[in-house]
């Protein structure tokens, strides 16, 4: 038996002469497990959030996306292309050719980011989960249709039907600007509103998806693309994704980026966890304040302990030996609080996860608060918050010892 261990667990538990000393030990605690708790929760909240931002974005958001450094538009057949196209594990490939454009729907007017897709991208990305009026439909025989964000539809007065046409304009590259004929450096094209989708903000008061053809007209850009929609089996894991990314880098060269969703949002993604990490340091400074009360009830107990060092010390133990009776003493306590907050955070999270116990206020795309557990999280913050106790724990001795 560790005879140390063995002392500071019957310290722990015995009753003390000044009972000041156990209520420190008890608030303490009680602190630390509130302060552990409460990191667990809140870090699995924003991983919850994490993942609902990754959900939006997956229903209108390739899971790769291939650009060209060096251009708006570029050739994406024949060559390396063909050869990144039949690689295991693509699901889809979908062509893009994007520009922002001019609306004009009966009296109202706005502008809008055309995404021109071919008749297979309904099939390949998830967009078509997401019609709330109407289909997605960009052809009814020869009368071409339109797909138009909530938002824009709501702030235009758009709906899905075939008898007021949208009118699409874009600058004519040909064509020489002039001040008193403006309108004849526009391109036109005509097309008719055939669903609405709604996914989530950005995108609903952003896009528009035209027939590929449509936008070709439009831009002048024939068989040339924006970017590369790449598609893959499902379920996409990381270290697929992964793989894959980094063949179709190592497949087309430096011209070429791949990114995937995150690197696609990185702004969004990294402010995400910016948040997190900021509030992980506030809380742990916070249990590093609390753990504090340790350092007291410590040196209370090693004042009060006087004549069981001595007798410890005429029985043959050294000093190390009795040093480390209170300092496990100190680091129990600490530890006692975490294991109870571990447990108490853990429980909460996952009652949160699986039955949405507190509900979201408002409108909101969920009903209730997102929360994802993630096991990477509980080892840090009760690696974290042990450490913290060891540290108070250590503090009185080197004071109250020579």
């Amino acid at each position: 038996m560790n005879l140390p261990f063995f002392i500071a667990g019957r310290y722990l538990f015995a009753k003390k002469s000044h009972n000041v000393i156990n209520l420190i030990s008890i608030i303490s605690a009680a602190g630390v497990a509130i302060g552990t708790a409460a990191l667990i929760i809140i870090m699995s909240v924003f991983n919850g959030f994490n993942s609902l931002i990754e959900q939006m974005h997956s229903g209108y958001e390739p899971d790769l996306k291939i650009e060209y450094r060096y251009g708006k538009v570029f050739s994406a057949s024949g060559g390396n292309f063909d050869k990144v196209f039949s690689m295991p594990g693509i699901r889809a490939c979908e062509p893009v050719l994007e520009e922002n454009v001019y609306l004009k729907y009966g009296n109202s007017e706005g502008v809008a980011t055309a995404k021109g897709v071919s008749v297979s991208y309904p099939e390949s990305c998830k967009i078509g989960e997401h019609i709330v009026k109407g289909a997605f439909s960009l052809y009814d025989g020869d009368v071409r249709g339109a797909v138009v964000g909530a938002g824009i539809s709501s702030s235009m007065g758009i709906k899905p039907h075939f008898l007021t046409p949208l009118d699409i304009y874009f600058p004519d590259r040909n064509a020489p600007v002039t001040i008193l004929a403006a309108a004849s450096s526009l391109k036109k094209e005509r097309v008719f509103p055939s669903g609405i989708f709604s996914v989530e903000a950005s995108a609903d008061n952003r896009f528009v998806y035209l027939p590929y053809e449509v936008m070709s007209s439009l831009t002048g850009y024939d068989g040339e693309v924006s970017y590369m929609e790449i598609y893959l089996d499902d379920p996409v894991t990381a270290r697929s994704l992964e793989r894959i990314k980094e063949s179709m880098r190592t497949v087309l060269g430096e011209d070429y980026t791949v990114q995937d969703r995150m690197e696609q949002n990185g702004a969004l993604f990294k402010m995400v966890k910016s948040e997190k990490f900021a509030i992980f340091l506030i809380l742990f400074f916070i249990i590093l304040i609390i753990s504090c009360n340790i350092f007291g009830s410590l040196s209370m107990l090693v004042i009060e302990k006087k004549d069981d060092i001595l007798t410890f010390s005429n029985l043959g133990m050294d000093s190390p030996a009795i040093k480390k009776i209170f300092l496990m003493e100190g680091w129990m306590i600490s530890l006692a609080g975490v294991l109870a907050g571990t447990f108490v955070g853990v429980a909460l999270s996952l009652a949160q996860q699986y039955f949405g116990i507190i509900g979201m206020p408002g409108n909101f795309v969920v009903d209730a608060y997102p929360v994802v557990l993630k096991l990477s999280d509980i080892l840090i913050t009760v690696t974290g918050c042990a450490l913290i106790g060891l540290f108070v724990a250590l503090l009185p001795l080197k004071f109250r010892f020579p």
